[in-house]
C-alpha cells in the first residue's frame, strides 16, 4: 500500500508541475541535492522532493516574489504570484548534480523571467555549489522601452570543514544587469555585491553554538553621472531601472559587518534554533555633497520544529531587522512563514 501511494505522489507532482514547487528564484536550490524524500506545505512554499539514493526530483512553486507571501491572488484578474520550479538530480557518496529550472512572472511589466539553476555537490556533501542565472527578454516593455533585456546571478558556495574553530564557510556572489533600448539610447544599469560568512562552533551544556560573522558589499557599477535609481539591480530577481532628475556624483555602495550568535537547541519533540545579531554598517547614496551614513545594523531570526512523530513535522520560521529602512522608511522589517513537512520514504527502501 505504501508503495502505491508513493506511485500516485510521484504521478501528481509530474503532471501538476503548475501546482507544486519547493525551490524560488535564486540560491534556495542549495539544500536541493541534500534535501530528503518530502512533502512541503508552508505559507510561502509547496512542493514535493522525490526519489532513490541516486535519482531525486522536485517540482512545485514557493512565493517569494515579492506579494506579500501569496501564492495565487484574483482581487482584480486571477494570477500567479509565485516562482514555479521543477528539477532532477543524481547524488553519490563522491558527486552530486542537480539541474532546475524556475519561472516567474512579473505581473506589473508582463514579463517572463526564466532561471536555469545548476547544483553541484562534492567531498561527501560537504562543499556544495548552486549557479542560478536569471534571465528576462521583452519588446515593449511597459510601452516606452523597445526592448528591454536583464541577466541576474547570485551564485553561492557553502564548504563544510569539519573542524571545531571554523566549521562552515559561505560565500554569495551577487550580479545585476538591465538594459533597456529606445529608437535613441541604449542604456544600460548593473550592481554588483557579495555576502561571506565564517561559521564557529562550540558548546555550553545542552545548548550547541554556532556563532558567525557576516560582511555584506553591495555597489552600483557605472553609476557615476546616471540618475538616481538607474543603477538600482537586485541581484536576486530581475528589476525595471527607475529614474528622477538628480544625477549621481559617484558610485554608491552599502557594506556591513553583522555577528551573530546562533544557537541551537533540541528535545525529542521541539527544536529551536535562534540567530540574533548586531553589527555596523556604512551607506554612501552617492549624491553630491552627501556624506556617509553610518548605522546600527541588527537582526533577529529563529526556527522551531516541533516533531510529534518521526515523520511528521511542523514549522515556523521568522526574520526580524532593519535591513530595508532607507527604502521604505519603516524601521522594522518582519517576515515569518510556517506549515508543515511530511518526511517520505525513499523510492526502493525496505518497507
Amino acid at each position: 500500500m505504501k508503495k502505491i501511494l508513493l506511485t500516485m505522489i510521484a504521478l501528481l507532482s509530474i503532471t501538476n508541475s503548475l501546482v507544486f514547487a519547493m525551490y524560488g528564484n535564486n540560491n534556495d536550490w542549495i539544500d536541493f541535492l541534500t534535501d530528503g524524500n518530502q512533502f512541503r506545505a508552508r505559507m510561502d512554499q509547496l512542493g514535493f522532493v522525490l526519489g532513490n539514493d541516486s535519482i531525486k526530483g522536485t517540482v512545485g512553486f514557493r512565493a517569494n516574489t515579492g506579494y506579500w507571501g501569496s501564492i495565487l491572488t484574483s482581487s482584480a484578474n486571477t494570477k500567479l504570484d509565485a516562482t514555479v520550479s521543477a528539477g532532477i538530480g543524481y547524488t553519490s557518496d563522491i558527486i552530486g548534480i542537480g539541474l532546475g529550472y524556475n519561472y516567474t512572472y512579473s505581473e506589473g511589466y508582463k514579463l517572463d523571467v526564466h532561471t536555469p539553476v545548476l547544483a553541484v555537490n562534492a567531498l561527501a556533501n560537504n562543499l556544495r555549489i548552486v549557479v542560478p542565472i536569471q534571465v528576462a527578454v521583452k519588446d515593449k516593455l511597459d510601452n516606452t522601452y523597445d526592448n528591454y533585456m536583464g541577466i541576474s546571478l547570485d551564485p553561492q558556495i557553502r564548504y563544510y570543514t569539519g573542524m571545531d574553530l571554523i566549521n562552515q564557510i559561505r560565500l554569495i556572489v551577487k550580479y545585476g544587469m538591465n538594459q533597456t533600448k529606445t529608437a535613441s539610447e541604449t542604456y544600460t544599469a548593473s550592481s554588483f555585491g557579495f555576502d561571506f560568512r565564517l561559521y564557529f562552533g562550540a558548546s555550553v551544556g545542552n545548548v550547541t553554538l554556532n556563532p558567525f560573522i557576516k560582511v555584506t558589499y553591495d555597489t552600483s557599477l557605472g553609476a557615476k553621472g546616471k540618475s538616481v535609481g538607474s543603477y538600482e539591480v537586485l541581484s536576486d530577481s530581475v528589476v525595471i531601472p527607475t529614474t528622477t532628475g538628480d544625477v549621481l556624483d559617484r558610485e554608491t555602495y552599502t557594506v556591513a559587518i553583522l555577528p551573530t550568535l546562533a544557537l541551537e537547541a533540541n528535545s525529542d519533540i521541539v527544536s529551536l534554533y535562534l540567530e540574533p545579531g548586531i553589527g555596523y554598517s556604512i551607506t554612501d547614496y552617492g549624491m553630491k555633497g552627501s556624506k556617509l551614513e553610518h548605522s546600527l545594523a541588527w537582526s533577529a531570526y529563529a526556527e522551531l520544529y516541533i516533531t510529534p512523530v518521526e515523520d511528521l513535522e511542523w514549522y515556523f520560521e521568522m526574520d526580524v531587522n532593519n535591513s530595508n529602512n532607507e527604502n521604505t522608511g519603516v524601521p522594522v522589517s518582519f517576515a515569518s512563514t510556517t506549515g508543515i513537512t511530511w518526511y517520505l520514504p525513499s523510492f526502493g527502501a525496505a518497507q
